[in-house]
């Protein structure tokens, strides 16, 4: 089978967003607002005494999805993950010390996450917490990371929640989901014309964000949705719900599910004759959903958060393909194992320049972090009052056995 494109995914949830632009797609928003938890340090204290550091090895926690419904997801980013912090300890770790990550699954249940949380902080005492995957989960450990004041570096849960100083310990890289089916739902009335729309979205924070950006876009044309159709995740027969799509009979189909539950929806929908149009968020554009429903999804649209790693001429791309496809015994990066990657190397960016390996000046190091190149994602900035460090995205079409760019970030 050819090798395919390399491009992003996700997993979700709610409310205010900072200033976010998603270049190409004109999503443009002013800063909304909303309290934060507390002011996050941006002073380094070298003095300060923080956990999770020995005179051996730094101790970074991650609690993810390994089990359950983003599982296909948070696997293979964390072995991105886990890969680049073992060849950093290869070439020495980071002031001396070799990095360590304690992992705990929280199967996609934002109870178990908060426990995960506590369980980092109070028994393994972490140092700070790196990556993740899923968004639901993430926002249930929410609470006890702004409690315990403790940093959590790029995990990836693309919410509505995080990325705002509402959350000040959380340092977010990816775009949330409200603003990437703003940003489709905008391509798709302006550049394709589409005229009638239909979703399928998730119960839950999930499949709301999604329905706000989409909505967003709608009102302002005076276009409603033909249905609105709700899904529980892992969703056994979905050809209930493909019937109701079919009877709406939008021209099409906008859809927020785990990916799994996406495929098998749009399965249903072309098994009773009933081919629309189909978009989704980023998740789709991964090699795995591509070998597992790309029969089913030609045309797909969805927004794009990574380069294609075949086809860039971005010399870091190019090294880390190398790199990767070396370790791994001729075997390419996945999207999902790009995602862990970049985790690991903003962590290990911010413990390298931080001025001490103290929690204060591991955020101040974060917060001076400007333009910074990755290859894969676009620049990265935080700041003082900037918590959301990548603010672009593209369009996608699923085509043959990889993606097209329709429009670039």
């Amino acid at each position: 089978m050819p090798r395919r494109d390399r491009r992003l995914t996700g997993l979700t949830v709610t409310a205010t967003s900072l200033l976010l632009m998603v270049t190409g797609c004109g999503v443009e928003r002013e800063s909304a607002g909303g309290e934060a938890a507390s002011a996050a340090p941006s002073t380094c204290d070298t003095s300060e005494k923080s956990p999770g550091v020995t005179e051996s090895e730094i101790n970074l926690g991650i609690t993810s999805g390994l089990s359950g419904p983003s599982a296909s997801a948070a696997k293979p980013a964390l072995e991105g993950q886990q890969w680049y912090f073992d060849k950093i300890n290869a070439d020495g770790g980071i002031q001396g010390r070799k990095i360590k990550l304690t992992v705990l699954d929280d199967q996609y249940q934002p109870n178990v996450a908060l426990q995960n949380v506590r369980r980092l902080v109070d028994q393994e005492k972490v140092f700070a917490i790196s990556g993740g995957v899923g968004t639901q989960n993430f926002v249930g450990g929410l609470p006890y990371i702004n409690q315990a004041k403790i940093p959590a570096v790029a995990p990836y849960a693309p919410s509505n929640q995080i990325g705002t100083m509402q959350n000040p310990y959380v340092y977010m890289l990816w775009t949330n989901f409200s603003d990437e089916f703003e940003a489709l739902t905008r391509f798709l009335v302006g550049e394709r014309k589409v005229k009638s729309f239909s979703i399928m979205a998730m119960n839950g924070d999930v499949g709301d964000d999604a329905l706000a950006g989409a909505k967003k876009v709608l009102d302002a044309e005076g276009i409603e949705f033909k249905t609105v159709v709700r899904s529980e995740p892992n969703t056994t027969d979905y050809r209930p719900i493909a019937e109701q799509l079919k009877q709406a009979g939008a021209e099409y189909v906008l859809f927020l599910a785990t990916p799994p539950d996406v495929g098998n929806a749009i399965t249903a929908m072309q098994k009773i004759g009933y081919k629309p149009g189909i978009g989704a968020q980023s998740d789709m554009l991964d090699t795995g959903w591509i070998e597992a429903f790309g029969p089913v999804a030609q045309g797909l649209l969805a927004p794009s958060k990574l380069a294609n790693l075949e086809k860039s001429d971005d010399p870091k791309v190019k090294q880390f393909v190398t790199d990767w496809t070396s370790a791994h015994g001729g075997k390419a990066p996945t999207s999902w194992n790009t995602v862990g990657y970049v985790q690991a190397l903003v962590t290990t960016e911010a413990l390298k320049q931080a001025e001490a390996l103290t929690r204060s000046c591991f955020e101040a190091s974060l917060q001076k972090m400007k333009d910074f190149e990755t290859g894969v994602i676009p620049a990265i900035t935080f700041g003082p009052q900037e918590r959301q460090g990548v603010r672009a995205a593209g369009i996608e079409a699923i085509k043959d056995n990889g993606t097209v760019t329709e429009q670039p970030f």
